[in-house]
């Protein structure tokens, strides 16, 4: 999942040496669809689309029990389908939240395609006003203006500093939780 499409997954892809098709989302529809909001995350299909392996959060090919998976489909091995777990409905509020999330996600997107960096990170930081803990969205943002800190070495130590940073911003504006939603009119 990168904002930045193929070209910005090309490098990480050449690094590792994947021999195997690599599909990059670059608009978070896999963050959508699978409700993650951290990376990395490992999910494999197998030649029918079925998902036959997925671990959201903490996927890395260096683990075993995630280069063993991956190699068994490669090799054409039958791994279980993954089954999806039932979830309750969510409430309207949260409902309105993911589509202000959403929203302000696609617009962040459309802007960067567009070249116009500033108002695209603005448009991801009101994402984040509703969903602090989208480290998704809170990295794109950081990579987006600060690109250098996402080269070989990643600046890990950066990221920790900016995320104490923009914590206590957030803290100080909207409370440790994230902002609250105007109550209804209705």
């Amino acid at each position: 999942m990168d904002a930045g499409g193929v070209a910005a997954a090309r490098p990480w892809v050449e690094r590792a040496g994947a021999t195997f098709p690599t599909v990059v989302d670059a608009e978070n529809q896999l963050a959508l669809a699978y409700d993650f909001r951290a990376i990395p995350n490992g999910i494999c299909l197998d030649a029918d689309r079925i998902v036959r392996y997925r671990k959201l959060g903490g996927f890395n090919c260096e683990h075993d029990e995630d280069r063993t998976a991956v190699a068994r489909l490669l090799r054409g091995e039958a791994l279980p389908a993954v089954t999806e777990s039932a979830t309750k409905s969510p409430d309207e509020t949260a409902a309105l939240r993911r589509e202000l999330i959403e929203t302000a996600w696609r617009l962040g997107l459309e802007l960067r395609n567009r070249g116009a960096i500033d108002e695209a990170a603005a448009a991801w930081r009101r994402a984040l006003r509703y969903d602090p803990d989208n480290f998704v969205i809170r990295k794109q943002i950081w990579a987006l203006l600060h690109p250098e800190r996402f080269r070989e070495p990643i600046d890990y130590a950066w990221q920790q500093e900016q995320l104490a940073r923009e914590r206590a911003a957030e803290a100080a504006e909207c409370g440790p939780s994230g902002c609250v939603l105007p109550p209804s009119s209705a």
